[in-house]
């Protein structure tokens, strides 16, 4: 009994969904706190959580339609939670009923809201949650709360922000929900007040487009969206007389942002009034392309003016970059944060008096966490990297390595890791085995040039060089070549990064093989992992084209160990 009085009781309302998911998996692992798992359907509450890990606060399924107010004030009386999280969407044409009945009941509230007006106009239920002590937080995803941690973080080197630009683009391959398909085409062919030039204009959503580069994965499409940053940054940063506040989305696959930019305009001339009508078939239609997608996305940001230090760069530019169907956790860290915050504060400081602690109103997530805390759980994710700017610049931004492993991770590398991607030259040897496959794998390793097969018993001597020269036709860049001798026979590539992408490319032969670098989980060591192969700068299709895939260990203070597949 003692034990129960101490957890904190938190409901995740629609706590099985695309997002809410995500965090009842998280929150149900925190031993202080106690997680309710609620939704429409009872049976899917109770198959989620009886799939959930089993730890000292098991988690409870409740059935309640939000929808139903007096059932649903009811659930609130019954469970008294001390934080319900909304993740329900879409929030566009939401009431703040739930927001309400929360504050009425003494519940604190936090959602996952991203819909510009339901956010931007919250303030007026902050008398209300005042007068009941409660806090009551709107917006805590991607924008604004991400969004504005990152800008808390680096608006300090500037006297100016003359402009911020910033975008998402997930991996089209991962969980989305009808509700995130319902919010994007809210606001297709749609008018969208935007801060630009120091004064308010019009742009149209989902026009706009251009390509953009995301660390590690490529160029992307995106195109202008509507979300509450746009109506509420341009007053929060007034002091640095921000000139203009742009965000950006964009789908991955080409042909389908296009013909989502198509579909704005049929709606801008009044053709279509209301694409979010077709949100089911356009969601269902959109599945099938799938398997064309990838599971790699993220978000970038980019804010330039007039610094401080005058030896300091105009402009900073920060991203986060999620692989393998990570993406969508990445809108649910910031509820996770205050989830956190707030059981913390009913600890220590229920009145909320305490310095730092959430203060009792109604108001959006704007720089109520920092970049740290986001960092922080993070880390427990391997496949979501947080690429910030340097703190100094110095002799590796120009190094491939060191750009596509991105700061601060190469600091963290092994030191002999260190000193092979900065030296000018690198030379060692040792010995290995090779292994191949099927006639067709000897016949390819032959074709370009790898070494044969090892010995039953035996192992092949490896002798390597890395030499680094200027590219001659960007001086800012620096050119790797990688000579490797096996038994005496020569294997040469060479490789550079494309600067935008921070993408890796070897050639070898008439082949140019694009990969990606990232840390392994224990920061020492990293992996090449395969994104594209090129034949005469002719691009291969994935099913006929040779890939790569290594990963590179610290052996010991002056070595390393060196896997690599090829398929």
């Amino acid at each position: 009994a003692g034990l129960h009085v101490r957890m904190y009781r938190v409901i995740v309302l629609g706590g099985y969904g695309t997002f809410g998911s995500k965090i009842s998996r998280v929150l149900s692992a925190d031993p202080g706190i106690s997680l309710l798992v609620a939704g429409r359907s009872g049976q899917a509450a109770k198959t989620f959580t009886d799939h959930l890990l089993i730890h000292a606060n098991n988690p409870t399924p409740v059935q309640v339609d939000a929808n139903d107010r007096q059932s649903f004030r009811n659930m609130l009386n019954i469970h008294k939670p001390h934080l319900l999280i909304h993740t329900s969407g879409p929030f566009q044409g939401q009431s703040y009923a739930v927001a309400q009945d929360c504050i009425d009941s003494g519940v604190h509230y936090v959602d996952l809201a991203d819909a510009r007006e339901f956010v931007s106009e919250f303030h007026a239920l902050d008398d209300k949650a005042k007068k009941k002590g409660v806090v009551a937080i709107t917006g805590a995803s991607t924008v604004p709360a991400l969004s504005s941690a990152v800008i808390q973080r680096y608006r300090a080197l500037f006297k100016e922000v003359r402009d911020i630009s910033y975008f998402v683009s997930p991996g089209y391959d991962t969980d989305r929900g009808m509700a995130t398909v319902k919010a994007v085409l809210a606001y297709c062919g749609k008018p969208v007040r935007q801060w630009m030039n120091g004064a308010w204009g019009t742009v149209w959503g989902w026009q706009q487009t251009m390509a953009v580069p995301l660390h590690g994965v490529g160029s992307r499409l995106v195109s202008t969206c509507s979300v509450p940053d746009l109506e509420l940054f341009p007053k929060w940063l007034e002091d640095t007389k921000v000139k203009a506040v742009k965000f950006y989305a964009g789908l991955e696959i080409k042909f389908l942002h296009l013909g989502l930019v198509g579909m704005s305009y049929l709606s801008r001339y009044g053709l279509v009034k209301d694409w979010s009508r077709y949100a089911s078939p356009l969601f269902h239609i959109g599945n099938l392309f799938r398997p064309f997608g990838s599971q790699s996305g993220g978000m970038g940001l980019t804010m330039s003016g007039v610094p401080v230090a005058s030896s300091a760069g105009s402009e900073v530019s920060w991203s986060i970059v999620a692989h393998d169907g990570s993406g969508p956790l990445i809108p649910c860290i910031p509820a996770i944060i205050l989830a956190r915050k707030l059981a913390n504060q009913h600890a220590s400081s229920p009145d909320h008096s305490a310095p730092g602690c959430l203060a009792p109103g109604a108001y959006p997530c704007i720089s109520l966490f920092s970049i740290e805390e986001f960092k922080d759980v993070v880390r427990s994710n391997p496949g979501i990297f947080v690429y910030e700017p340097p703190e100094t610049s110095d002799h590796t931004t120009s190094r491939a390595y060191p750009q596509s492993i991105g700061h601060p991770y190469f600091q963290s590398l092994a030191p002999v890791f260190k000193h092979i991607h900065t030296a000018r030259t690198v030379e060692g040897e040792g010995s290995c085995v090779v292994s191949q496959g099927s006639t067709i794998a000897r016949w390819m390793a032959r074709l370009v040039g790898l070494p044969a097969a090892t010995l039953p018993g035996a192992r092949t001597k490896v002798e390597i060089k890395i030499l680094t020269e200027q590219d001659p036709r960007d001086s800012s860049r620096i050119i790797e070549h990688w000579q490797r001798t096996f038994d005496g026979k020569p294997f040469i590539s060479s490789q550079f990064i494309v600067p935008a992408s921070k993408l890796i490319i070897e050639t070898f032969g008439p082949f140019h093989i694009v990969f990606r670098m990232l840390p392994m989980p224990d920061g020492q060591g990293y992996t090449y992992n395969w994104v594209k192969t090129y034949w005469m700068h002719i691009p291969l299709p994935a099913i006929i084209a040779p890939r790569a895939y290594a990963q590179a260990t610290p052996s010991n203070e002056k070595g390393w160990d060196f896997v690599v597949q090829v398929s």
